[in-house]
């Protein structure tokens, strides 16, 4: 598995970071840090029913 980060921007301040874990084309969780607070939000399986599987993932670079 490999994980990316992807830092959020507001007004040309980093408001917080993303981390996503993922295999090949897989998503398997998405965390968000806020930078100011520290508070973590974590979505994990959140593609685990056949509906949702066949749904197109895209992911877009800032």
């Amino acid at each position: 598995m490999n994980s990316s980060f992807f830092n959020e921007r507001n007004s040309q301040r980093n408001t917080g970071q993303y981390k996503i874990i993922l295999q090949g084309v897989r998503i398997y969780a998405v965390m968000y840090t806020a930078r100011q607070s520290g508070v973590v939000r974590s979505y994990q399986n959140y593609l685990a029913d056949e509906k949702n599987k066949k749904m197109n993932q895209t992911l877009i670079a800032p």
